[in-house]
């Protein structure tokens, strides 16, 4: 029963109670045999930070808020110092065709891929570009890093996470990609650490 207090499993059926109301119910009425008592101690709720850390701990993910939520204010400032177009969600890609954008994103899956060698020339002229599938709070994103991009940020992208990627939106056969031209971390500004 902890686990699933401690998860959020729980809030939706405890008619109102916070968290720490349910495990105290729970201890002081489990020999009665209701699940709940129907009083609790006015107490406070467990901060939200805790909470979270709860759900992750418990779960292995957050089912309360996505892990982007969590970035956004430290994208905006990080967009803001780099001189970037403010983030926007996913959900506005398709409105803009053409122009350079900023998103945050989770990254979901990736790929790598070889470009093609001039007619001629040895195999070491092939360089690698990579593409990786973002998520955030409203959908999927594609994204391509093409090879003088993939080199210079490679260290930040390695190991996956929440990132903050600018770059072109391109349409292709009804597809939406963002040609990446700047990818960094919310709360480091260089690549480093995800936490401010």
């Amino acid at each position: 029963v902890r686990q699933l207090v401690r998860c959020g499993a729980l809030d939706g059926i405890a008619h109102g109670l916070t968290r720490p109301q349910i495990l105290w119910s729970y201890l002081r009425r489990r020999r009665e045999g209701e699940l709940f008592a129907p009083e609790a101690p006015p107490r406070g709720d467990y901060p939200e930070q805790l909470k979270l850390l709860d759900e992750l701990r418990t779960l292995g993910l957050m089912v309360s808020r996505h892990p982007v939520a969590l970035f956004r204010s430290a994208a905006a400032d990080l967009a803001d110092r780099m001189g970037l177009p403010a983030p926007i969600p996913s959900s506005r890609i398709p409105g803009r065709v053409g122009r350079e954008v900023t998103l945050v994103g989770l990254a979901a899956a990736g790929k790598e891929a070889l470009t093609r060698r001039p007619a001629g020339s040895p195999a070491e002229h092939c360089e690698t570009l990579v593409f990786i599938s973002f998520e955030d709070e409203y959908s999927l994103f594609e994204t391509v890093l093409f090879p003088p991009v993939f080199r210079r940020h490679r260290h930040c992208i390695e190991g996956g996470g929440v990132m903050l990627v600018c770059g072109r939106v391109q349409q292709e056969m009804g597809a939406y990609t963002v040609s990446v031209r700047w990818v960094g971390r919310p709360g480091s500004g260089r690549g480093g650490t995800l936490f401010a």
